[in-house]
Parts: structure tokens; sequence; C-alpha cells
């Protein structure tokens, strides 16, 4: 499959060439209209793919960080969850922690800020236990805030994601657009001419 670059290679090539002789059929209106419709798509073809190929990563990164900084904090207080069930003989809670424990290696972003709002939800009753054994409620909401910050960065990429995919979409339609304009009336008006434009033609 072609890329948009390949696509459009053509299309900007002959867009250039038309900027050169843009007064060629400057006594002949329609014909004017032709070339000028034509650099009107063509402009906006090559202003949305410039948008495309805009750096997009520092998003994705911002998300990887996010989501490091997140887990990380999170997978202290599901240890530290774990502990204070297996000390308060809750076979209940030492069930929930030990499944977070091992859900947190390979888990999907909802996945895991769902257990990052269950894990706060738990241990916010035992912030004084918590305080004993050298956490407490600054933890809880430092995971809080971490889990803020991660769901923001997860819309954001989304949104960017989304942005792109609509860039594509449009600049698809675009091509094909400047495609049948330069087959089925550009192509002929400069043949037609090419003895009156033989360098443009």
């Amino acid at each position: 499959m072609k890329t948009v670059s390949e696509r459009s290679a053509r299309i900007i090539e002959v867009r250039h060439v038309l900027l050169l002789h843009r007064q060629a059929f400057a006594a002949m209106p329609l014909a004017q209209q032709v070339v000028e419709d034509y650099l009107e798509k063509t402009q906006r073809l090559e202003k949305q793919i410039n948008k495309l190929v805009q750096p997009f990563s520092h998003t994705y990164v911002n998300r990887i960080q996010m989501r490091n900084d997140y887990m990380t904090h999170l997978q202290q207080l599901v240890d530290i969850g774990q502990l204070l069930a297996s000390r308060n003989a809750d076979l209940q809670q030492q069930a929930i922690f030990k499944s977070f424990h091992h859900r947190l290696r390979e888990t999907s972003a909802y996945r895991a800020l769902a257990i990052g709002s269950k894990t706060h939800q738990l241990l916010s009753p035992m912030s004084a236990q918590l305080e004993q054994l050298g956490s407490g409620q600054a933890d809880l909401d430092q995971l809080a805030q971490l889990m803020q910050a991660y769901q923001q960065s997860i819309s954001t990429a989304e949104k960017q994601a989304a942005i792109s995919r609509a860039l594509n979409s449009e600049i698809r339609a675009l091509i094909v657009s400047c495609n049948a304009l330069l087959r089925e009336e550009l192509d002929k008006l400069i043949h037609h001419h090419r003895e009156l434009q033989p360098l443009l033609y």
C-alpha cells in the first residue's frame, strides 16, 4: 500500500509547476478557474499533510511516564494492602490484593485505573494503620493525583489519535479529489494548449 507521501507526490509536483505558470491562462477565465481550483485543493492537501507529519511523540512519551509513575506507586500500596490484610486476618481483602498484585504485571490502562480506585477505597479507612507502616494519607492522596494525571494523559493521547485518524481520512479524500481534477480537467486543458504553453506542457 502506498503511503500518503507517495500518493500525493505527483499531485504536489504538478502544484509547484502550476505555481510557476499561474498566469498562463489569465485571459481565459474558465481555464484559469480550473488552475485555481487545483491550486486551492492542493494547498489544502499540503497543509493537512504537514499537520499529519508533525511529531506527536511527546503525547505518548508523557502517557508512558504517567503510567510508570502511577503503576510504581500503586504497586507499593497494593503490597502494603496485602500486608495489612494479612495482619488483620481479612481473607477477603487478602484475596483482592493478591489478585491485584498479579494482574498489575500486565493489564490494560482502564483496568489499572480501576485497580487504583479500588485500592484507594479499601485503604482509606485504614490510614491510621498505614501511618504505623510508614505510609499513610499522603500516599493515598498521591495515588489519587497520579491516577488523575494518568487518566488525563490517556484522554490526551486518545484525542490525538482521533485527530490523526480524521486527518488521514480528509487527506485520502483530498487525494482522490485532486487526482480526479488532474485527470479529468487539468491534464486535458494543458494538453489542449500544449502549443500555446509548450514549457508548461
